[in-house]
C-alpha cells in the first residue's frame, strides 16, 4: 500500500467475514464514532451516526 492514504484493502473471507483496512479508515475518523451499518445483497453501507452526543 506504499503509504498512499487513498489505498486500502478489503476482502470477504470464505466464512463471510468482511475485512476493511488502510490508513484511509483511520484518517476518516470512522473508528472513533458510533456507526450505522446497513447490509443489503451486494451492498454494505457504513455511515457515522449524526446527532449522537458523547459525554
Amino acid at each position: 500500500m506504499d503509504g498512499c492514504e487513498t489505498e486500502g484493502a478489503d476482502w470477504v473471507e470464505d466464512n463471510g467475514t468482511l475485512t476493511l483496512a488502510g490508513d484511509w479508515l483511520t484518517l476518516s475518523g470512522l473508528p472513533d464514532q458510533p456507526l450505522s451499518i446497513d447490509v443489503l445483497p451486494g451492498k454494505i453501507t457504513i455511515r457515522a451516526e449524526q446527532g449522537t452526543m458523547l459525554a
